[in-house]
């Protein structure tokens, strides 16, 4: 798993396994790479069966802009709201 968002909820996710075992994953935190995460995970691709990339929820953001170049598929949650529908669209053009 990739933590690509500067809030690091990923990170905290998985270290905060509910029942004592450890998360089975490793985690990175490569939120510092900005732009170039498609360039950082595609140094693990080989290494691993699957690869989760957690991006910052901003259509304008370079992370998911980037991450979206190394991606087999993307995932995109949205709560049925209007704003949250409202900003789908911009993603579905970045994508």
């Amino acid at each position: 798993m990739v933590d690509a968002d500067p809030q690091g909820t990923a990170t905290r996710w998985a270290a905060s396994a509910s029942d004592g075992t450890p998360f089975p994953a490793a985690v990175v935190g490569l939120s510092a790479a900005g732009g170039r995460i498609h360039r950082e995970v595609a140094k693990f691709i080989g290494d691993y069966a699957y690869i989760i990339i957690d991006c910052p929820p901003a259509m304008d953001s370079p992370v998911p802009q980037s991450a979206l170049l190394v991606a087999d598929l993307g995932l995109v949650p949205v709560i049925p709201s209007p704003l949250d529908l409202w900003a789908a669209v911009g993603i579905r053009q970045v994508i």
